[in-house]
């Protein structure tokens, strides 16, 4: 099970510890380019920039979702006129104005069941490990736009006679919203790609071919080649430095 002690952070950090070691032992001269004190240093540096790169471009990921996030679903009562509380309102006009039985009405229920189904009470057997059921709910904010486009339509359709009180269930609002947060959900994409990048650049400097894990291993190895091996104080305290002891 993962543990703080895996993040990116704590690695780093353990990796620099070991490495104040080896960079303060004058025996320590390894050959390998790959652990050569220089080589060491290098790759902290390049390190530490991935880390840098990829919080940067996560907090523009989360910079446009906290944008969108208020104008699609109810947070509370904070948000008022988010897509959802709308939908939900022009439902209730609809019903009060064209009957509950109306087509209209039901096809906006319709819509807002995708949004927030509700699921059978299943009770678990004992003795059995529940069953894994994947959720059906389309409440993703991709899928919103297309809750709020098709409501948009079957407004429209109801003519002059749709007329709420509220401007902001009124179709020009409603279009402006929906495009509003179609728009965000492009900017959000177009943020996640550079983000996606950087996660794996960074994966890479930890986990790929002459990775951390690849220079931990051969630092414990060279420094398992000190008599006597393995039990020499300077591998008996790196891999100390290295587990976080």
């Amino acid at each position: 099970m993962a543990t703080s002690q895996h993040t990116f952070e704590s690695r780093i950090g353990r990796f620099k510890n070991g490495d104040v070691l080896v960079q303060g032992w004058l025996d320590y001269a390894s050959a390998n380019p790959l652990i050569t004190k220089a080589a060491l240093t290098t790759f902290i540096s390049d390190v530490d920039a991935a880390n840098g790169l990829v919080n940067t471009t996560s907090i523009a990921v989360d910079n446009a979702r906290d944008q969108r996030n208020p104008l699609v679903f109810k947070l509370k009562d904070t948000n008022p006129l988010c897509l959802e509380a709308r939908l939900q309102a022009i439902a209730n006009y609809v019903s009060g104005e064209f009957k509950p039985t109306s087509a209209a009405s039901k096809a906006i229920r319709a819509v807002l069941k995708k949004i927030n189904p509700k699921y059978k009470k299943v009770t678990p057997v004992p003795g059995e490990e529940p069953a894994k059921t994947r959720s059906t709910a389309e409440a993703s904010f991709t899928s919103m736009v297309g809750h709020g486009n098709t409501v948009i339509a079957i407004i429209t359709a109801l003519g002059v006679a749709y007329l709420p009180p509220d401007n902001n269930l009124k179709i020009p609002a409603m279009q402006t919203l929906v495009t509003q947060i179609l728009d965000l959900n492009k900017l959000v994409a177009q943020k996640l790609e550079p983000l996606g990048n950087a996660e794996k650049a960074r994966k890479k400097l930890y986990d790929g071919e002459g990775g951390m894990d690849d220079r931990i291993q051969l630092i414990k190895n060279y420094l398992g080649s000190f008599s006597p091996p393995k039990k020499h104080s300077h591998y008996i305290e790196y891999a100390q430095a290295i587990k976080g002891v």
